[in-house]
């Protein structure tokens, strides 16, 4: 379909003061951008006739009831089926919405869905094959747990502001449906339910935290120590230069390996971007006997929302942190 062209002959009847002609136009390029399965092209120019004539009623309800028709039957089965129990928590509308929002992909064996220690904005949901849960230790990698259909993955990642703890890799080859944080987003002014309920269901199954306590595995390798004081820091670039103006933050606790402390802010998107950016951190404890400064490099690995525009901010040293500091 040539928009351009349609655009332009509507402009042409609007010129004319012939609203209903040029409704029809618009409704008739509706039915066939539906019919070729062109849903987000269908539900613009469905806006396009609330735009000209918000009283053309019937071409308003008919154009709805068009694409929800064509959406059914593009739905595919298999996934609806295997995420059953998730699909009837929805309503008609959010379902068509989530399944839209995502992206079939096929898999093969031995790719990395995710990494540990990579950041991840997208949710994984498996159709088909098989998938395996690892974590890196050290040099040593530990098996966590398999992963098959009707699994969804990269939750906390996904609804947290945190570094994948494992990586997800393909045993054979497989298909999943991707949804993106992007497109997520997108649905929350029509839709302010979907979200809720996604993330509900998504962990009323197993966290990897959980898998993780399972294993015996304990991702805090070093004592911390709960602390108050100033932490002032710095964004670093790909090169280890300074970038931007120096921040301040409030210590909450330290330990040989790390650090967390509070930072202020109403810009949630800017400190969510510092989620695995080095940072270069000024601070002294004021519980040590060795009060002086100390100047560390870190990686953000965590940043999570409190209340009234706080975050808590995680890291992890670049090298170990001298025990003299810790006493």
């Amino acid at each position: 379909m040539d928009l351009k062209k349609l655009e332009l002959q509507v402009k042409q009847y609007m010129d004319m003061d012939n609203k209903e002609k040029a409704v029809q136009l618009i409704f008739n390029a509706i039915v066939k951008s539906a019919k070729e399965k062109k849903f987000i092209t269908a539900e613009a120019l469905r806006d396009k006739i609330y735009e000209i004539d918000p009283l053309a009623l019937t071409e308003i309800v008919e154009s709805a009831e068009i694409i929800e028709r064509e959406k059914n039957q593009s739905i595919d089965k298999n996934h609806q089926n295997i995420f059953k129990a998730l699909y009837t928590e929805l309503t008609h509308e959010e379902s068509n919405a989530l399944f839209f929002a995502m992206k079939e992909e096929s898999c093969r064996i031995s790719e990395a869905v995710f990494q540990q220690g990579e950041p991840n904005n997208a949710l994984f949901f498996v159709n088909k094959g098989s998938l395996k849960l690892i974590h890196q230790k050290g040099k040593e990698k530990i098996f966590i747990g398999s992963v098959g259909p009707g699994d969804i993955e990269g939750i906390e990642s996904f609804f947290k502001t945190t570094l994948c703890t494992t990586s997800l890799i393909v045993d054979s080859d497989a298909d999943i449906h991707i949804l993106r944080r992007a497109k997520l987003d997108r649905l929350r002014e029509e839709f302010p339910g979907l979200e809720p309920k996604l993330k509900d269901f998504a962990y009323r199954a197993k966290s990897t935290s959980d898998l993780l306590r399972e294993k015996g595995l304990n991702r805090r390798i070093y004592k911390r120590f709960q602390t108050k004081g100033a932490i002032v820091f710095q964004i670093l670039s790909a090169s280890g230069k300074a970038i931007g103006k120096v921040l301040k933050g409030n210590l909450s606790d330290v330990s040989a390996g790390g650090l967390s402390f509070y930072f202020t802010t109403s810009n949630e998107r800017n400190v969510k971007l510092l989620l695995g950016r080095e940072l270069l951190m000024k601070f002294i404890i004021p519980e040590s006997k060795n009060r002086t400064e100390i100047k560390k490099r870190g990686r953000v690995l965590t940043v999570l929302p409190q209340m009234n525009h706080e975050y808590s901010i995680h890291l992890k040293f670049e090298t170990l942190l001298d025990p003299k500091y810790l006493v």
